[in-house]
């Protein structure tokens, strides 16, 4: 499954989540960082696995991020994130972390 690439596809996922969860929760770009490593990682699997779909998602209680990677087998490998956002507070307003802007 070389076609797609894990972060791009996590990347538009966590966009939308950011914009969603604004203004109580904020993407820990430490986290997010991270985060974009273990994508890499999941690539390689992916390839070797022979993967042939590959779907992000994040559970709007947990906040918490899943990768699903589906291969020919009926066999689905799931990575689960722990969350990527803090909840807002005065000591993070004034850090300033900021997500596409965002704050």
């Amino acid at each position: 499954m070389n076609f797609v690439k894990c972060f791009d596809v996590a990347e538009m996922v966590i966009d939308e989540a950011a914009k969603r969860f604004n203004p109580l929760w904020i993407l820990n770009t430490e986290s997010f960082e991270t985060f974009r490593q273990y994508c890499s990682v999941i690539d390689s699997i992916s390839d070797k696995v022979e993967a042939e779909a590959l779907t992000v998602s994040v559970d709007e209680i947990s906040l918490q991020l899943e990768i699903t990677l589906s291969c020919n087998n009926n066999l689905n490998v799931n990575f689960v994130f722990p969350s990527l956002w803090d909840k807002v507070s005065i000591q993070n307003k004034s850090k300033g972390v900021r997500y596409n802007g965002m704050e």
